[in-house]
């Protein structure tokens, strides 16, 4: 199903007007995987993330990038019953985390944030939450396409602590497939939003669009890309999320 190689790249956008604050993150790497054993319905893959680039606000980050080496390789197994990835590398990972410590041993900030992925590490329960919140691995093994038989999803991540319910519909177009995301009303409501931004944010919000989108290519029954926009907009707040992963295949 999948390809040996794709570029990774992620961004957010987010705008809170009457504040003027506007943070932008753009992330981009190089993704290779290798499906190296099936077992039921459990698959194992080594992935290996390189060739890290951070941008926030337009600015290339430089050494703040060296942290995300910490999970650079990553051996997990999906299981798609239980809907999740677990990992089985967390001694390599460790080891990686304390070479980065005494690299960037002058640099405070990175080695407090080196310190918050030790205790991750450290924590079975931690890392678990961890990995299944990293974006590729959500986009590639997580994603509604692999519930395609089911007409719900529920979005981690957009929000700190909250689970966003979708009804989805799909669409299938020869050697693509689309999903769209929609609320499921009947388990989320709008307060429960309205608290969210309350909370965080000190703001009022009522009316709200949110988009939630998926597209996926294939060629020879192997996943060539796959682009996921994620919008939540009112006219106080706007938040945008793009995740994507490009091979470079061509065809022979």
């Amino acid at each position: 199903m999948y390809l040996e190689n794709y570029k990774f790249r992620y961004k957010r956008k987010f705008v809170i007007p009457s504040q003027n604050f506007e943070e932008k993150f753009d992330y981009s790497s190089m993704l290779y995987i290798n499906n190296f054993f099936n077992e039921n319905e459990k698959k194992y893959y080594h992935i290996m993330e390189l060739d890290m680039n951070t941008k926030l606000n337009g600015k290339e980050l430089g050494k703040e990038t060296i942290v995300f080496y910490v999970f650079a390789s990553l051996i997990v197994e999906i299981i798609p019953n239980k809907y999740l990835a677990k990992i089985y590398n967390e001694k390599n990972l460790l080891y990686r985390l304390n070479l980065i410590k005494e690299i960037v041993e002058n640099e405070p900030k990175l080695i407090e944030k080196l310190g918050e992925y030790e205790i991750i590490l450290k924590d079975r329960n931690l890392l678990l939450q961890y990995i299944n919140s990293s974006r590729y691995i959500n986009l590639l093994f997580l994603s509604p396409y692999k519930k395609i038989n089911e007409d719900e999803y529920n979005l981690k991540n957009f929000f700190t602590n909250i689970e966003i319910p979708l009804k989805i519909n799909q669409g299938n177009f020869n050697e693509k497939i689309e999903l769209t995301g929609e609320l499921d009303l009947s388990k989320i409501n709008y307060l429960t939003i309205e608290k969210y931004f309350k909370k965080n944010y000190n703001l009022e919000i009522d009316n709200f669009n949110f988009l939630y989108k998926l597209i996926i290519y294939f060629k020879n029954e192997k996943i060539i890309s796959m682009f996921n926009e994620i919008t939540f907009e009112t006219n106080k707040i706007k938040i945008k999320e793009v995740s994507e992963v490009v091979s470079d295949f061509e065809e022979d």
